[in-house]
């Protein structure tokens, strides 16, 4: 019999996360078949953002909406998941937003507006950028490559806790680095189960370059379309939250979340997460930031793992060198195999090492050498 816990997870990685139907309330969205260029799908909150009704906006064409940004929609890209952010650059009836297009399954666009955000200010990214894009050495190096990650997200973002969240090859993770308010209890070192962030999240991951939770308690917003299937989220950075993440989060005491995917070789390294004990909405440029210096990160740490795995080349090839040369002086060669016997057994070691990083470069093994607390 199923416990309580097992049918926890079941749900968890059955949930269609990309189809929830829903919204976070800090923006409103519309989706519209680009093809027939009528709006098939729109938040309920629409009005707040644009001054349209939702129910005025469903069935209509995008064209006759004043605010739409349909001179941009041609430079949308064809492929699924592409994007353009258009800054505070569209003018509505209650105030200029931040727009976000995005090219969705078939031939759905969605447009995501925010409200701009009247702050300016001056992010140095490339200064945070230059010493990010070093490849770390050794172990000690790492270790600082990731502080000084974890520094540039609490400069920019100021979230209460910045975590580099790293995945084992089953799919669990761990904290291998960690900043925090010190009133906070530390999660360095602790280990959670593959279960924490499942597949259909982790799949998510690697389709977006971030994720935010500005508030845990903001009541989800419907989206209302014209008929009963909701639009795909796959790349909607504001798709509704799964409740049993919501209250994950409220367990843990946690208000406002931020997460970024470290990508390596292709495949999803880890994350950078935020916590916040309070609700927190950090602007468009503060996001694009943190994703600009996690890929940063992660060119790094490619650029490590292949100069670890080309050192255990060279060693290997030269064992392998001074064991040929032993056998080449002996007329038996079974004799030169009993002298070399201590080599070839570091020799196949070495080629155990070689197989470790390659998997530390291509899969996220736990078997790589871990970044130490800073």
């Amino acid at each position: 019999m199923e416990q309580p816990l097992d049918l926890l997870v079941r749900h968890c990685e059955s949930e269609k996360l990309h189809l929830s139907g829903t919204i976070q309330p800090h923006g409103a969205l519309i989706a519209l078949n680009a093809a027939a260029g009528i709006v098939t799908h729109a938040s309920a909150n629409l009005a707040a953002r644009t001054g349209t009704e939702a129910c005025d906006a469903v069935g209509r064409p995008a064209g006759d909406l004043a605010w739409f940004p349909g001179d941009v929609l041609a430079t949308l890209p064809d492929q699924p998941g592409k994007s353009l952010t258009l800054g505070n650059a569209i003018e509505t009836p209650v105030g200029p937003a931040t727009g976000r297009l995005i090219r969705s399954a078939g031939s759905t666009v969605i447009l995501e507006l925010e409200a701009a955000d009247p702050r300016i200010r001056t992010i140095p990214v490339h200064q945070y950028q230059t010493g990010l894009l070093a490849t770390p050495y050794d172990d000690h190096e790492l270790a600082a490559h990731a502080r000084a990650l974890l520094e540039a997200f609490r400069a920019i973002a100021g979230y209460d806790r910045v975590m580099i969240y790293r995945f084992h090859e089953d799919w669990s993770g761990e904290v291998i680095a960690e900043i925090a308010e010190p009133s906070l209890a530390g999660y360095l070192g602790l280990r959670f189960p593959a279960s924490d962030i499942p597949a259909i999240a982790r799949d998510l991951y690697m389709s977006n370059p971030m994720r935010l939770i500005p508030d845990t308690r903001a009541p989800a917003v419907p989206i209302i379309g014209l008929d009963g299937a909701p639009p795909d989220l796959t790349w909607s950075d504001l798709r509704g939250v799964s409740p049993v993440h919501l209250r994950y989060m409220e367990n843990m005491g946690i208000r406002s979340s931020f997460s970024v995917p470290v990508r390596v070789t292709g495949r999803l390294w880890g994350l950078v997460a935020c916590h916040h004990l309070e609700p927190k909405l950090p602007t468009v440029d503060e996001r694009a930031a943190c994703v600009c210096l996690t890929s940063a990160y992660a060119l790094a740490l490619t650029s490590h793992f292949a100069s670890r795995r080309l050192q255990v080349f060279d060693s290997l090839e030269r064992r392998i060198e001074g064991i040929l040369d032993t056998l080449a002086q002996c007329a038996d060669p079974l004799d030169g195999v009993e002298q070399a016997s201590d080599r070839l057994i570091e020799a196949m070691a070495g080629r155990r090492r070689i197989w470790k990083a390659w998997r530390c470069s291509t899969t996220g093994s736990s078997t790589c050498a871990r970044t130490r607390s800073p």
